[in-house]
């Protein structure tokens, strides 16, 4: 048998593959640019004719000369290899150019895009394609339905559970907010809710019915029995009654896949009925249809979603290498359902889950049997102990680039899991199928399978929690394609080396060593196969050991040791961290974001062991979501007032810890409640309360020579709500900080609003600061005024990088800009630290160059930042009108004297000069300190030559005499 028709040759391996990823990277970028499917298939026509023509010409000379031609395109290599991937490729193109002009045409709905052009409300009836899928949490349910209007695939929105009833083909009518999503979205629009969804077609009927009512029915049964939540999962794939920690616990230990249905239910369910199959003597093609028949079946049971789909067509790839054909077979069919999905759907091209689940099934079927045969020959252990670990260490080795985009970290820890859920995942899941067939039948019947079924799922719980809180569980590598590249040369390369070790794989040039008898003593390798091996072997240790222990050095190294606010790029949320630079070990973390792995790193990167003080602006998800990873570390708290109560003050000079003071809003709220459950001693924050570092044993009082002394540390205060408030909403409640330290002043506004904002400029509060983090991550809902009042020279903004929020608004950044302030983004710079002195001065750092938000450099942005404050306040003196108005807005630090600065751009970790400016009296309706203090010597104007100008800016306009900064 010749080598291009051996089964599992080398040669024949890439022929299908190697076309299907082509149009895969390919469907990826054209989805992004409309109108490229008719290019697509002009260019698909051309190749054709293309190789058409050649081989043509090479008939003719054939013909002519009555002997193959000796090039390369003349020899049979050319026509059984090259030229059948090139039509298969341009055959794929073709496909796929006519079916982007077909779905983009399906996209497209004038009545959708003209009411999100206008941001009008709209009422439109959506047919869903999917079954809805949900989230649950203390704050309640969040549910979505992928559906489409018409032809327009949207995705919709709502607050609450779905109702039991819907499945595919249920009609809904949706009354909300539309936004048009961008070309490479699955969705062409999104919807938000607005109001109840009413049902038009609720109940189904036939088959998919009755389907419907076997996942209620399950899901029902589960949420009886303690410990059940993931058996819906297990079977079904319906993840909406696992409890929120027990979910990211699972995602931190990828065992995620087990609850979602993946290539493994669907090969499961393949492997039960090829079992009994063949104990009733059945042969291999009715094995194979009996097979097919159980998969349709499952995936109809399942829902037509598309990670069902992916998984189905990867069990059926298993299928073919297994029982449809000979070994060696998978690779082709692999290829052959990647060019399926992608032609079906070119939107899963840009998907993670697609990815994952091609990178998974092809790292089961080209490592598993050289890992199994590794492993049997070196270790000596049994299949039953070898198949698990070749699989695990095989998909981690697959999907470890892919992760590495989605987020930095290998999870280190998810090869253990994984192995000590290998043996309960496939007993959960395929008892929990039997329950699911037995509920139809047998309600007690099912019960008791779900019972069963729920002691698998509680050992995979257990693993889950307990591996997570492993060492190293998760090892820092860096993300993105430089991380993901990185990766892959330091798994190839041993790769590589053992295969010229073995004789496997010889040098270019070079014969292969031939395979030797396993009693033969082993050959010595050529020199030049020594060093090769020894490069690859060094290479890829410099490689980890760079990446894991290099980097983190080098990043320790340049992060700034004297910081004084930290903005932590936790993506689509806040962390700040706040400490006097003379007191290191006394930080105060503001919110902690929703990703816990983000806020690890970045506390680890600026070397924070303890908390002494958290503070929780409000009980958003986005600000409280990464609590459980630090709260082991949290000495005490102050949170924000309960929703919907009047704000009243509590306590004296010390406040009262309230787990103690009022059990009745423990029970109510999920942040408290873990707080009070872990020992931490809360407090209630209000307007007028001070916040005060408590030592490490706990009370959160303070000496009145510490409220007094400005130099003593670091002072927080609470500017709102005010005491008599009632919010209606988180936003409403979020606490809005006055931070001092070193001189530096700084507003930081949590996610207040427009309303809000003004309620706090109309009390007279005085938000004169240095440093201002702005609201509600850039959002709409703000105070063009309040940039104005405020007068920071530095504002920051912590937002997530490609939000489906459209954070930060250009209005909100333009009114800081035309205020005068340098805007820093974490989503464009990275973690942010800025580091007064006790001369006044101030530098400000960056984890990564970025650009400025009118598109120049950082330092084209702000070329100096030296002396600011003093230029800004001699500004504002001359703006100053006779009956204390101001005119014009405050003169911008890009409009510095240039010849005054001196610039550094920031490039990687970068830092800014600054100086800080002297605070802004507060307002004379402020109490005045019982025993007044000398005036500071900070001024804006150089002590040697006082400006009046600047000095009459320091003090209150009604008074001559400075009230107290707090």
């Amino acid at each position: 048998m010749s080598a291009a028709r051996r089964p599992g040759s080398v040669e024949g391996l890439w022929r299908v593959l190697a076309p299907s990823l082509c149009t895969w990277a390919l469907a990826a970028v054209v989805i992004a640019l409309p109108g490229a499917g008719v290019w697509l298939s002009v260019v698909s026509v051309l190749l054709v004719l293309l190789m058409g023509a050649v081989v043509y010409v090479r008939g003719r000379r054939r013909n002519r000369t009555g002997r193959q031609p000796d090039s390369v395109l003349g020899t049979r290599v050319f026509r059984t290899r090259v030229l059948g991937a090139l039509l298969i490729g341009a055959a794929a193109l073709l496909l796929l150019g006519a079916r982007l002009i077909v779905l983009e045409e399906e996209r497209r709905h004038p009545g959708l895009s003209a009411s999100a052009d206008i941001g009008r409300a709209m009422t439109v009836e959506v047919r869903l394609s999917t079954y809805p899928g949900s989230r649950s949490s203390e704050e309640g349910t969040r549910s979505w339905l992928r559906g489409t209007v018409d032809a327009a695939p949207v995705l919709v929105w709502l607050d609450g559970a779905p109702a039991p009833e819907w499945g595919p083909g249920s009609r809904v009518r949706v009354t909300g907010g539309v936004r048009a999503q961008p070309p490479e979205s699955g969705a062409a629009f999104e919807i938000s809710a607005r109001g109840a969804v009413e049902s038009i077609q609720g109940s189904l009927d036939g088959v998919v019915g009755a389907l419907a009512e076997s996942r209620a029915r399950l899901a029902v049964a589960a949420a009886g029995v303690p410990g059940a939540e993931l058996v819906p999962g297990f079977a079904v794939g319906d993840t909406s009654s696992v409890p929120e920690r027990l979910g990211d616990s699972m995602r931190a230990t990828s065992l995620t896949h087990l609850t979602a249905v993946s290539g493994s239910n669907c090969a499961l369910v393949i492997g039960a009925i090829t079992w009994v199959s063949t104990r009733l003597g059945a042969g291999r093609r009715t094995r194979i249809v009996l097979s097919g028949l159980a998969l349709v079946g499952f995936v109809a049971l399942i829902g037509p979603d598309p990670s069902v789909q992916r998984a189905a067509v990867m069990a059926g790839v298993m299928l073919a290498s297994r029982f449809g054909g000979a070994p060696g077979a998978g690779p082709p069919a692999l290829g052959a359902a990647v060019l399926l999905l992608v032609l079906a759907d070119p939107w899963q091209s840009r998907q993670a889950g697609f990815g994952l689940s091609v990178l998974a099934t092809g790292g089961v079927l080209l490592l598993v049997p050289v890992i199994e045969e590794r492993l049997r020959r070196t270790a000596r252990l049994p299949r039953v102990l070898r198949l698990p670990i070749a699989m695990s260490v095989a998909s981690q080795l697959a999907c470890g680039p892919g992760l590495l985009l989605i987020e930095p970290g290998i999870p280190l820890a998810g090869i253990l899991a994984n192995l000590l859920a290998a043996p309960a995942a496939p007993i959960g899941t395929g008892i929990g199928l039997i329950g699911l067939l037995l509920l139809g039948v047998s309600e007690p019947l099912g019960s008791a399978a779900v019972v069963v079924a729920s002691w698998a799922a509680r050992w995979v719980a257990a693993v889950a929690e307990v591996c997570e809180t492993l060492p190293l569980a998760r090892l820092d590598w860096p993300g993105g394609w430089g991380g993901a590249v990185l990766l892959i040369a330091a798994q190839c390369a041993p790769m590589i080396a053992v295969g010229l070790r073995s004789g496997v794989i010889g040098l270019p040039g070079g014969a292969r060593v031939r395979q030797r008898a396993p009693w033969r003593p082993a050959p010595a390798a050529p020199t030049m196969v020594r060093v090769v091996i020894a490069l690859l072997v060094f290479g890829a240790a410099g490689i980890a050991a760079g990446v894991t222990v290099a980097v983190p050095l080098a990043e320790r190294a340049a992060t700034p040791r004297d910081w004084a606010f930290v903005a932590c790029d936790v993506g689509q949320g806040d962390a700040l961290l706040l400490r006097d630079p003379r007191s290191p070990d006394a930080v105060v973390l503001v919110d902690t974001g929703d990703d816990p792995e983000a806020l690890a790193r970045c506390l680890r990167r600026f070397e924070v062991a303890r908390i002494r003080r958290l503070v929780l602006t409000h009980d958003d998800r986005d600000h409280v979501g990464a609590l459980g990873r630090v709260i082991d570390r949290v000495d005490s708290a102050t949170i924000a007032p309960p929703v919907g109560k009047t704000v009243a003050r509590t306590g004296g000079g010390t406040a009262p810890d309230a787990c103690v003071s009022d059990p009745r809003a423990v029970a109510e709220r999920r942040v408290l409640r873990e707080l009070c459950a872990a020992a931490v001693p809360v407090e209630l924050g209000f307007a007028g309360r001070e916040i005060f570092l408590s030592a490490p044993s706990g009370g959160s009082g303070a000496p009145e020579s510490a409220r007094r002394d400005e130099r003593s540390g670091i002072q927080v205060s609470v500017l709102a709500p005010s005491v008599g408030e009632r919010p209606a909403d988180s936003n409403g409640a979020s606490l809005v900080l006055g931070v001092r330290v070193l001189g530096f002043a700084m507003l930081l506004l949590a996610d207040t609003g427009r309303e809000e904002q003004l309620r706090l400029q109309r009390a007279g509060t005085d938000l004169s600061a240095d440093l201002v983090k702005i609201a509600h991550h850039g959002s709409r809902d703000h105070d063009p005024r309040l940039a104005t009042a405020v007068g920071a020279g530095l504002a920051v903004v912590s937002v997530g990088a490609g939000n489906r929020y459209g954070h930060p608004t250009v209005e909100t950044i333009t009114s800081y800009e035309q205020a005068g302030a340098v805007v820093l983004r974490t989503d464009r710079l990275g973690a942010i630290a800025i580091s007064p002195r006790v001369d006044g001065a101030a530098r400000v750092w960056a984890e990564r160059g970025g650009e400025a938000t009118d598109g120049r450099t950082m330092s084209a942005a702000c070329p100096r930042l030296e002396g600011w404050q003093r230029q800004r306040a001699e500004a504002r003196a001359r703006s100053l009108r006779w009956d204390g108005s101001k005119r014009g807005p405050p003169r911008s630090c890009s409009s510095a004297d240039p010849k005054r600065s001196s610039p550094t751009a920031l490039r990687g970790p970068s830092a800014i000069s600054s100086r800080p400016r002297s605070p802004r009296p507060r307002s004379t309706t402020s109490k005045p300190p019982a025993t007044p203090r000398a005036r500071s010597s900070r001024s804006r104007a150089p002590p040697s030559s006082p400006s009046p100008a600047s000095s009459g800016s320091m003090v209150s306009r009604s008074a001559p005499t400075r009230s107290s900064p707090t």
